[in-house]
């Protein structure tokens, strides 16, 4: 989220530094993405927010030369409830180009899935994964380069007075 914030705030002009306790992105950082789907949103403003972000995601790993697979999601079915739930799926969001397919027809996305009681499954075109590892630790670069965010690796914030921002050996100014 501190990346993402960085980012967001250094493309609307703002001058960003990021003051992380640690020497380099770690945590919920390394853990918690390497899947963009926005398969899993309700149309609205959730699923535009992930198409968003799945087009903010492939812009930076283009510009920044990190490994992407715009590869989409493949959802298989082996029971007649889930098999219901995709085809449900693919009737709400037929604007959504999810292609319902046939036991044979799924191999050709997974030579992978297992076929023995396989009634089929649905594919969406849109979701794709990144490297996370390679991603975190090439983001802060990147934004350094393309926008002068400031990184202050290894200070941890003792004290927020807006709209003074602390370290052990610093006072900022944050507006």
């Amino acid at each position: 989220m501190g990346l993402a914030t960085a980012r967001a705030l250094a493309t609307r002009k703002y001058d960003v530094k990021v003051i992380e306790r640690s020497d380099r992105a770690v945590g919920a950082s390394i853990r918690n993405f390497g899947m963009i789907w926005p398969v899993g949103q309700p149309d609205g403003q959730l699923y535009e927010r992930a198409l968003l972000s799945s087009n903010i995601w492939k812009a930076i790993c283009g510009e920044a030369k990190i490994w992407h697979d715009d590869v989409g999601a493949l959802h298989v079915a082996y029971n007649k409830y889930e098999w219901d739930v995709l085809c449900e799926l693919a009737e709400v969001y037929k604007h959504r180009q999810y292609r319902l397919l046939p036991p044979d027809a799924v191999g050709q996305y997974s030579p992978l899935v297992v076929k023995e009681n396989l009634l089929g499954g649905l594919y969406s075109p849109h979701e794709m994964i990144v490297d996370p590892r390679e991603a975190i630790s090439s983001i802060p670069s990147y934004l350094q380069e393309k926008y002068g965010v400031e990184f202050l690796w290894g200070k941890a914030v003792t004290e927020i007075s807006y709209p003074s921002v602390f370290t052990a050996d610093q006072e900022f100014q944050a507006d």
